[in-house]
């Protein structure tokens, strides 16, 4: 009774406009969710050197060196977590110059 008095008290067009905004407001959450979502497989910069268990400028160095490959997703720099595999199957060898933390 009291859900079918508060309907009665508003416009039809203001109802609308109401279901309107929500909807507006949930898509565009929705979209934001999306773009900020990290893909499976993909770590950041601090979760890439927490991974390897190096500091991010030594991330950086490797990057530099050319021995890690970034990947770019507009602005974002991440890396495949297979990469980060390889290397730290490849960290007992001498030659990897990743030292442990």
């Amino acid at each position: 009774m009291k859900q079918q008095l508060m309907l009665d008290m508003v416009s039809e067009d203001d109802l609308r406009e109401l279901i309107r905004q929500v909807v507006s407001e949930l898509l565009a959450a929705q979209a934001h969710a999306k773009f900020h979502e990290q893909p499976v497989g993909l770590l950041t910069r601090e979760e890439a050197a927490k991974y390897l268990r190096v500091s991010v400028p030594t991330l950086h160095r490797r990057v530099q060196d050319g021995s890690l490959r970034p990947v770019h997703i507009g602005r974002r720099i991440v890396f495949q977590l297979e990469d980060l595999q390889r290397i730290v199957e490849q960290g007992s060898q001498p030659s990897s110059g990743l030292r442990r933390r």
